[in-house]
């Protein structure tokens, strides 16, 4: 290899690294300033408006799907459970299928409650 074949080279792998580095940083400041905007939504529940949040709560032994969901069910923000428990299905990519939900959900395993909270 000649001599400017190898400068042409290095030159051409520097500008791969700051291409990089670029898309990289731009992601970085992409997922800083989004990053709380897909947690959260607003809502406006009987009159006031709420933001909805997401947080993840763990099977207990001895619970089932069913039982979590029902001890985080909350009527003034959800309407109807079964629109609730839809949610938690599409959520935690689920399905009822025969009455049992699918895949199998057992202690240990946890899932994403979605709750509202006042907004400020």
């Amino acid at each position: 290899m000649t001599r400017s074949a190898i400068i042409k080279r290095k030159r051409t792998l520097q500008l791969r690294c700051r291409y990089l580095a670029a898309c990289a940083a731009a992601a970085v400041i992409l997922l800083i300033f989004s990053g709380p905007a897909m947690l959260s939504s607003s809502a406006s529940v009987q009159g006031g408006t709420y933001s909805k949040y997401y947080h993840s709560v763990e099977i207990p032994f001895g619970g089932t799907f069913e039982s979590v969901a029902r001890e985080n069910y909350d009527e003034a923000c959800f309407g109807s459970y079964e629109e609730f428990r839809g949610e938690l299905l599409s959520i935690n990519r689920l399905a009822m299928c025969g009455g049992e939900v699918y895949p199998s959900v057992r202690a240990g395993d946890s899932i994403i409650i979605p709750y509202y909270k006042a907004a400020e």
